[in-house]
């Protein structure tokens, strides 16, 4: 795997993915992340594979926090979970 991250660990991949995006938007004069809620189907898997929702979560989480707005989608309605939305 490139820069020497062992698919078997998912923490280190999370710490990978959220320094890619804090790297990225201090580059870009805007960045927006699209991602999914890794919890919303409700189901339990094998650890394996709840490991890496997990660390999903902390990715979201960490680019939340580093966001100054954040918002879910729900049925198509945004709900503005940090900052303001767009005026009119």
């Amino acid at each position: 795997m490139e820069g020497g991250l062992s698919p078997r660990d998912p923490d280190a991949a999370a710490r990978e993915v959220l320094g890619g995006i804090e790297r990225l938007a201090q580059a870009a004069a805007y960045t927006v992340v699209v991602t999914v809620d890794v919890f919303a189907d409700g189901m339990r898997y094998d650890e394996g594979t709840e490991a890496w929702r997990r660390a999903l979560a902390r990715v979201n989480a960490g680019v939340a926090a580093l966001a100054d707005r954040a918002v879910e989608v729900v049925c198509g309605i945004p709900v503005w979970m940090k900052g303001e939305g767009p005026t009119r």
